[in-house]
């Protein structure tokens, strides 16, 4: 039951931590190019996939 909680904490933190560096690099895209915000995150999105990958 313990370690259910501990990862269920982890994966909460890893969530946080990903909005947060979606949102600069969110910010940075609009600063370079005016794209659409959807557009931004989708780009984001696959970024992650590739370094995942």
């Amino acid at each position: 039951m313990k370690m259910k909680k501990k990862i269920v904490i982890m994966g909460f933190l890893l969530m946080v931590l990903c909005n947060v560096t979606a949102c600069t690099q969110l910010k940075t895209a609009k600063e370079m190019e005016p794209v659409t915000e959807m557009e931004a995150e989708v780009n984001i999105v696959m970024q992650n996939a590739k370094i995942q990958r």
